[in-house]
């Protein structure tokens, strides 16, 4: 391709060398050459591993070098909505960005960008246009995988490690926010590991990096880029009371899964526990050196943690080898552990720590009928006490009865049950369905909201944190 060969022959206009920092990057950004694409090529390639140097300046012109290499990888994606008529029309439109990860013509976008599409048109930096065929979305972690068909390789994007950024770690993000083709914006790691996010009040299993990169309308599914040409993440949301304040899913994340999208179906192991925080009084009683790990609240009866013997109390400090570092990270490492596979589990009960071997299974399928009761922040639902038919000896005049929990929801990670009645939120009495909406609304945007829940006969304080 022209713009292949013109970015791997530097500059126009000379010889100018690109910044120290930046040196050899077009080389790892994947710009195949015609006749090298593998019919085996795996489905994504890593970056080379670097680290910004204390100390150590950007070079000028390497903002210009890093959106000049990776924006020939970023497309633009129209999303027809709904049905399309006989007159070629559809109900809507949806706009986003996503970029080639192999040069076989594979896209990572958002999930949210392509949703309920009757077609999906993906442009190149080019022009060019294709009709893209999907291959695999997952709602839970607002993730998709494309595919357009190409007579030629394409220019891709190496994919970095997530695990190694750091607060404050210079990114760009690059999209085509609000129909804008291919801008890009600059700044910082703001911070990792934000977790309890809800898009547009979607409950995503996800450990997001925060960005100062502007990110806007039209910029979901783009590539976060380090400094040194690997994406990091997907951009994927930002705060609408913020200023430049924008949410990404870190590549590690997506690399987990771009196999499973590839085969059209992404599939989830089952531990069968509700979890909430490790408080630093509860680990100093338990002799734990610092708040670390996952509280278990519930254990389903019948479900593999039961099998093995869990125990609510316990505090699950290590997964499958791997530390957990709290609550938020235990229902992404039991989800992609594989349904069947044997996982070893440290958890610490009482004064001792106790290893188990939990055998994963397989989500629990939903019901087929209508789900009832009012949709709530935090993914349960209820129905106003004064509206419930079934007995209610026993139960209060005025509460809200939770008819469903979602599975790995915020409400669930907190230990909220069905059959629960809320009797109420944030210091205030639930009189009813729409008490209880306002109070989770208006007091949920501190990230924390403590409830007040009669279990039977007894009393419970949930504690859902956002």
């Amino acid at each position: 391709m022209n713009e292949s060969r013109r970015l791997a022959g530097g500059r126009r206009g000379g010889g100018a060398r690109l910044p120290r920092l930046v040196a050899g990057l077009i080389v790892s950004m994947g710009f195949a050459l015609p006749g090298v694409a593998a019919a085996d090529e795996p489905l994504w390639s890593d970056g080379t591993a670097g680290r910004h140097a204390a100390g150590d300046p950007l070079s000028f012109g390497a903002f210009a070098d890093l959106s000049e290499a990776a924006s020939p990888a970023v497309v633009n994606i129209n999303a027809a909505l709904g049905q399309r008529s006989v007159f070629g029309g559809s109900s809507g439109l949806s706009q986003g960005s996503g970029f080639l990860v192999t040069s076989r013509g594979h896209v990572v976008t958002n999930n949210h960008v392509i949703e309920s599409s009757s077609e999906v048109q993906v442009r190149l930096g080019d022009g060019r246009e294709f009709t893209a065929r999907l291959l695999g979305a997952d709602p839970q972690t607002d993730l998709a995988l494309l595919q357009i068909d190409v007579d030629e390789p394409l220019p891709f994007l190496p994919l970095g490690d997530s695990s190694r950024v750091r607060v404050g770690d210079w990114v760009i993000a690059v999209g085509n926010p609000f129909g804008l083709e291919h801008t890009v914006t600059a700044g910082i790691v703001s911070a990792i590991g934000r977790r309890g996010i809800r898009p547009e009040g979607r409950d995503l299993l996800a450990d997001f990096i925060q960005t100062d990169a502007s990110i806007n309308p039209g910029s979901s599914g783009g590539p976060l880029i380090d400094i040194h040409g690997n994406v990091v993440a997907v951009n994927t949301a930002i705060n609408p009371r913020g200023n430049n304040v924008g949410f990404a899913i870190p590549i590690n994340m997506v690399k987990a899964l771009l196999p499973q999208l590839a085969a059209g179906e992404v599939s989830r192991s089952w531990l069968g526990v509700a979890v909430d925080r490790v408080t630093p009084q509860l680990a100093r009683e338990r002799g734990l050196e610092r708040a670390r790990g996952a509280l278990i609240t519930r254990v389903t009866e019948g479900g593999p943690a039961a099998a093995a013997g869990m125990q609510v109390g316990d505090i699950v400090l290590q997964f499958n080898g791997q530390p957990v570092r709290d609550n938020f990270e235990l229902p992404w490492l039991a989800a992609v552990a594989g349904v069947g596979s044997m996982v070893l589990v440290e958890v610490s009960r009482g004064e001792t720590q106790v290893a188990l071997t939990v055998e994963m299974g397989a989500p629990l399928v939903a019901s087929s009928a209508p789900a009832s009761g009012r949709s709530f922040a935090g993914g349960f639902r209820g129905d106003s006490l004064t509206d419930v038919e079934e007995d209610k000896d026993g139960l209060p005049e005025r509460g809200v009865l939770v008819r469903s929990v979602d599975e790995s929801s915020v409400a669930d990670r907190a230990g909220l049950r069905a059959g629960d009645v809320i009797t109420e939120c944030a210091g205030h009495p639930v009189m009813d369905a729409e008490g209880l909406h306002a109070a989770l609304e208006s007091s949920r945007s501190a990230g924390v909201v403590r409830m007040r829940v009669l279990r039977g006969r007894a009393v419970a304080m949930v504690t859902l944190r956002y």
